[in-house]
């Protein structure tokens, strides 16, 4: 009998445990690979905050204290938020008005919230003596008017670069070794990234991309392509580039100095990137349903606030709300 009562008290528990657990409220946010990192260390950070918390909105319902961060590329997430699949798109580019039209058509209304700016860097890997590239060349690669190494970086080029005092002795052993004359191999993400389309926009006045670009499916696999390929070129989220490069082991990249001209090169380092003297950059939203607001403005003012969300967007390498006029 004594064995029995503590086998209800054990089931007991476990219903109401389940119970609880059932009445949690998921936030799902999909969408952005480049955002991915950034939201879910803000998630973790505002998981951590409110889950003891006594706040209640929406008919005194308590605040949705877990959040569900996906990356599937920012075209995804817009389609799974037309759908009703999630309750916040995460973006690295603005909405088209036909995509903002489908929301209209069904009856929604549509909230925008912008809530950082990223650079899009360009990347080599390591063993390339490139340093940098304007945009007109940057665009002439990837829309295929360029294909060779040699009509970008030439031989006097190298030997100027192997001159120099400024480069380490280390970089001038890796770079003697290039070979001048030699495809470009170009990778790109794919159509349903917001990096597609941001790049296409900032660097190639909305050209087509070469077909000889090779659509990649994420972020990793464009690093891992970059890493075996010497004679590769990419582009990502600044975060993305710099935080691969920044781990102990790492794949083979880096990224270069870009410019309008030849005389305005800058890298795109944190410091160049926040103070705005990198130009290359696209904004970052939040969309969700106004119908929806009770559930996940709480989350998203969260995301906005100077003191939360936004320290670790700048500790991220992207540009807080509050650095943008």
């Amino acid at each position: 009998m004594k064995m029995k009562k503590v086998y209800l008290l054990v089931v007991g528990a476990l219903i109401s445990i389940s119970s609880l657990d059932a009445q949690i409220d998921v936030i799902k946010v999909k969408g952005s690979d480049a955002l991915y990192n950034v939201l879910k260390t803000i998630s973790t950070n505002y998981q951590n905050e409110i889950k003891d918390s006594l706040l209640k909105v929406n008919n005194n319902k308590p605040l949705p204290y877990v959040i569900d961060v996906s990356g599937q590329g920012s075209t995804l997430g817009i389609q799974y938020l037309q759908e009703g699949l999630c309750d916040i798109a995460s973006s690295s580019r603005e909405m088209s008005k036909e995509e903002k039209d489908v929301f209209v058509a069904r009856g929604k209304k549509l909230q925008e919230t912008r809530i950082a700016k990223e650079a899009i860097v360009v990347i080599v890997n390591d063993k390339n003596p490139l340093q940098h590239l304007t945009q007109e060349q940057v665009k002439a690669i990837f829309t295929g008017k360029v294909t060779n190494w040699k009509d970008v970086f030439s031989k006097s080029d190298l030997d100027k670069l192997l001159a120099s005092k400024v480069i380490s002795k280390y970089r001038k052993d890796m770079y003697k070794n290039w070979i001048i004359d030699q495809p470009i191999k170009k990778y790109i993400r794919s159509n349903t990234s917001g990096c597609y389309m941001g790049f296409k926009t900032t660097f190639m006045n909305e050209k087509e991309y070469s077909s000889s670009c090779l659509m990649m499916p994420n972020n990793h696999s464009i690093k891992k392509a970059i890493n075996d390929h010497i004679n590769g070129i990419s582009f990502l989220g600044y975060f993305e580039a710099v935080d691969e490069i920044n781990k102990t082991f790492k794949f083979e990249m880096k990224t270069i100095g870009l410019g309008y001209d030849t005389a305005s090169f800058v890298k795109p380092t944190k410091e160049n990137i926040l103070l705005s003297k990198y130009p290359f950059t696209r904004d970052c939203y939040l969309y969700y349903d106004e119908a929806n607001k009770y559930k996940v403005r709480h989350f998203v003012n969260y995301v906005l606030k100077d003191t939360k969300g936004q320290v670790n967007i700048q500790q991220m390498g992207f540009i807080p709300n509050h650095y943008i006029e």
